[in-house]
């Protein structure tokens, strides 16, 4: 079993050209010394001697290195003979559409080129979008005889009419940019139990590593895990020589990047107040259980300064209980969050792509 003889089939060269890549196909006609030689003897004889996968487009004179070579095929005999193959290469600069489920970035971290599936560096890909949330402040920009002025949502001050009366429910959304971020890798096994982190935080100052060439850092909190699929992979490598089948899980993380983080905020506002020092026994110093005799509280009712009855809507807080007495201040928020937070070293396929930033 051998080839007698490799030429290349000048006509069935072809090149195509988008604004994305640039993809060739290269003929070559291979006549065998036998009729019982088929596709196995001609793909060994090219894994030998080339061209092959990942190799360099170069097709005579013709050439292109950043072209490589991702599909070999050998349809048919050339019509009329029975020794003479037509084998055609596809080389292509496009390095895999980042949705496509494909391996074309056949390079390690370190952009060694490689063939195993395990070994190809993480494939990053973002996506960015917006979302309307309510806002928490506003720019009244005029209008009648009223100047530009910004106010927090809630306060009496709002958009007015012509008549100068407060108008209570004008539609005040904000547009909020979230960035989806995604990160594929490839392993062996996958861990179900880590089905379980979506809908958390990233805990920690991230970035993405230096060999994915992503500039920048994500401040911690501002993370969320939002997806994880997982898909089951077959591919014929050749390893030391020897072709094997390689059984794989591509693994997909979807991220939501919200720059103002995840957590939640709220005014701090109610309709009571929390009791001052000596509250409520007139005894001085810091209120006590000691000091809750004969069902006294340590709330009392906010009153209005005019009407001297419990105020009807709530009012806005100090962040230590009391109403805010300056009406120029700004308004107190309480921070809480709802989703469970991660580290990156509980999370290692993400951690192939990202690490922890100074």
């Amino acid at each position: 079993m051998s080839i007698s003889s490799v030429t290349l089939h000048w006509a069935g060269a072809t090149g195509d050209v988008t604004a994305d890549a640039v993809e060739y196909t290269a003929v070559y006609r291979v006549q065998t010394s036998s009729t019982a030689d088929g596709p196995a003897a001609i793909a060994a004889y090219f894994r030998s001697n080339g061209p092959w996968l990942n190799s360099s487009y170069s097709f005579g004179g013709d050439s292109d290195s950043s072209a490589k070579c991702t599909k070999v095929s050998i349809p048919r005999h050339v019509a009329g003979s029975a020794n003479v193959w037509e084998v055609t290469f596809t080389f292509s600069t496009q390095a895999g559409a980042a949705g496509g489920g494909n391996s074309a970035q056949q390079v390690d971290a370190n952009g060694n080129p490689t063939q195993n599936p395990l070994d190809f560096r993480p494939l990053v890909w973002i996506a960015g979008n917006t979302t309307s949330e309510p806002a928490e402040e506003a720019y009244y920009l005029g209008g009648f005889t009223h100047p530009v002025q910004k106010f927090a949502i809630g306060q009496k001050i709002r958009v007015q009419n012509s008549a100068g009366d407060r108008i209570d429910s004008p539609p005040i959304q904000i547009d909020k940019p979230i960035a989806r971020i995604y990160v594929r890798v490839n392993r062996a096994f996958f861990d179900v139990t880590r089905l379980g982190m979506v809908g958390s935080v990233l805990n920690q100052k991230a970035k993405f590593k230096g060999f994915l060439m992503y500039d920048g850092t994500f401040p911690s909190g501002t993370l969320k895990l939002t997806d994880i699929s997982v898909q089951m992979k077959r591919e014929s490598i050749e390893i030391g020589g020897v072709r094997a089948i390689e059984d794989y899980k591509e693994i997909t993380l979807e991220l939501a990047f919200n720059p103002d983080g995840w957590a939640y905020q709220l005014y701090d506002l109610g309709f009571n107040r929390q009791a001052a020092a000596g509250d409520p026994d007139g005894k001085g110093g810091s209120v006590s259980f000691t000091d809750i005799l004969n069902g006294l509280a340590i709330k009392a009712p906010i009153l209005d300064p005019v009407l001297g009855t419990p105020v009807k809507s709530p009012q806005l807080l100090d962040g230590a209980g009391q109403p805010i007495q300056d009406p120029n201040a700004a308004p107190v928020k309480i921070t809480y969050r709802v989703q469970e937070t991660f580290l990156l070293t509980s999370l290692t396929y993400l951690a192939d792509a990202m690490e922890v930033a100074p």
